[in-house]
């Protein structure tokens, strides 16, 4: 009777390890610790694209498609860590799984995402990775009518933290940061004169007066402001020293010269130009010598942009049909389409770490400017993603410190 007992004991124990197993094995299975070697061809990655950019604090959206007729389970790993065990939305489509998960860039660092799937087959399957640089969080001024008339406003490079920088009943546009945090604009009248105002520590001033002055631009050390200016007939570009309050013209005999940046060094200059009836880019020496013309296209090419590293300019062409980005080598040779937007694009300015170009498109609710929407783009795959989203006309971005 005692033996049969034992026995019986035994066999309990036995029954309850294997049954232990196998729940241990069901839910290795379910976690998908277990994926099958590489990425599986049922499961292919919708956005972000491999070799994005992002800020640092960025809530990004991790889509994934697959072809399996049900899953168990579904997760985000980062860096061979589990990351959410359940995505924010799956739905079906087409015969096909939509799965989406949210997750926040935590800090500076490069990151390696994944999405591990088990199906009813209790297949283990796994996304290609994903492979995002998470950067130093970056901020962008720009002018908006949101509120009625032109403000100048600031924002992260992810769309949050908005604030209104100024605010009166004249139209601020045009903003340009120098190192020291002093933001020069352009204010406009309604009589159509416009002047330059500095706004430094939180105090207004008038910079540049008389007649219509427009586009400023700080040199990189902060010195010198580039304007676009009547005073000389048609409207050209000047420089104005900050050091010694001469202002000297740099450019003459186009109907417009503006749209300017600056090379890395302050030692050149890019900037579209009207002449003859066509709009082409142009370099030239911080003395005005050395004019050079990069584009000469029948198309209209303009809005150029200097690439911090010098080994670039970007700029925008109509070559192709709607307004898009395009680059070039600084000579103006080696030129590429970066952009495909319906609605065209314009006023590209890189970063400061040349990582990512910020961008006005014409994608809006509005029509005409008021369809102007801001964007940045990572120069490492192309993928442009919108910023702003409304029926207004977003504009005049540059890129600003907080």
């Amino acid at each position: 009777m005692g033996r049969r007992i034992i026995v019986l004991l035994i066999l309990a124990v036995l029954v309850a390890l294997e049954y232990g197993l196998l729940i241990y094995l069901i839910r290795q299975g379910t976690r998908g610790e277990a994926p099958t070697a590489g990425a599986s061809p049922l499961l292919s990655v919708i956005t972000p694209p491999d070799n994005s950019v992002v800020i640092q604090g960025q809530v990004i959206t991790v889509e994934v498609e697959s072809r399996v007729e049900r899953f168990i389970s579904a997760e985000l790993w980062v860096n061979g860590r589990r990351a959410a065990p359940f995505p924010r939305v799956a739905r079906l489509s087409g015969g096909k799984w939509r799965i989406a998960f949210t997750w926040q860039a935590p800090q500076v660092h490069s990151y390696a995402l994944e999405v591990r799937i088990t199906d009813n087959e209790n297949r283990h399957l796994v996304s290609p990775p994903i492979n995002l640089e998470v950067i130093e969080p970056l901020y962008l001024c720009f002018a908006s009518n949101r509120d009625g008339d032109y403000e100048i406003y600031r924002m992260r490079a992810d769309g949050k933290e908005l604030e209104k920088i100024t605010d009166n009943e004249i139209q601020d546009r045009e903003p340009s940061q120098a190192p020291d945090g002093s933001l020069a604009f352009a204010s406009y009248k309604q009589e159509g004169a416009s002047g330059i105002w500095v706004l430094r520590g939180g105090e207004r001033s008038l910079l540049i007066g008389e007649g219509i002055n427009r586009e400023p631009l700080y040199d990189p050390s902060g010195r010198y402001l580039l304007f676009v200016s009547n005073r000389a007939g048609g409207q050209e570009l000047f420089l104005l020293d900050l050091n010694t309050r001469q202002v000297r013209q740099l450019t003459q005999g186009n109907s417009y010269a503006g749209q300017a940046a600056w090379s890395p060094t302050g030692e050149e200059i890019t900037f579209a130009a009207l002449r003859e009836g066509n709009w082409d880019v142009y370099r030239i020496k911080r003395d005005g010598s050395g004019l050079m013309r990069l584009t000469e296209n029948p198309a209209q090419d303009w809005h150029p942009a200097w690439a911090p590293d010098g080994s670039k300019i970007a700029f925008v062409s109509g070559r192709e049909g709607p307004h898009q980005l395009y680059l070039m080598n600084p000579d103006g040779t080696g030129v590429e389409r970066i952009t495909e937007i319906a609605g065209g694009v314009e006023q590209p300015v890189f970063s400061p770490d040349g990582k990512l170009l910020a961008f006005v498109a014409y994608t809006g609710w509005g029509k005409g400017v008021q369809a102007r929407e801001i964007y940045i783009l990572s120069l490492k795959n192309r993928w442009p993603v919108r910023l702003t989203r409304n029926g207004y006309d977003d504009t005049d971005v540059s890129w600003c410190i907080k």
